[in-house]
């Protein structure tokens, strides 16, 4: 992660583990739930695949209710790691205010 070049602090480091943490589950169980709900032309990509290939899928372990139930926790967890990341920085991490938004348009579809 480009963050690790500037020499974050110890409390940012963990703060940006964090974020990673949630980040990238968010980013999973989008993927999950697009390939449980979404058409393939809709995904963009075959959907289905999971259950065919017997791949692991949080929506199919947990049901599409649960896994949208955690992709919206995990979506208010990392908003306040990275609250509390940004404050008192001065504005330093600011930047990383904007992956949420590439998160919310990749999810926006299966989290409704």
């Amino acid at each position: 992660m480009p963050a690790a070049l500037a020499r974050p602090s110890e409390a940012e480091s963990r703060h940006l583990h964090a974020l990673a943490v949630y980040w990238g589950q968010q980013f999973q169980i989008a993927d999950d739930l697009s390939d449980v709900l979404a058409t393939s032309f809709d995904a963009g990509k075959t959907t289905g695949r999971d259950r065919a290939l017997t791949r692991p899928n949080l929506a199919l372990a947990l049901g599409v209710p649960a896994a949208r139930a955690r992709l919206d926790r995990l979506e208010r967890q990392a908003e306040r790691a990275l609250d509390a990341l940004c404050a008192g920085s001065g504005g330093r991490w600011d930047y990383l205010r904007s992956v949420p938004l590439a998160l919310a348009s990749a999810t926006e579809a299966v989290a409704a």
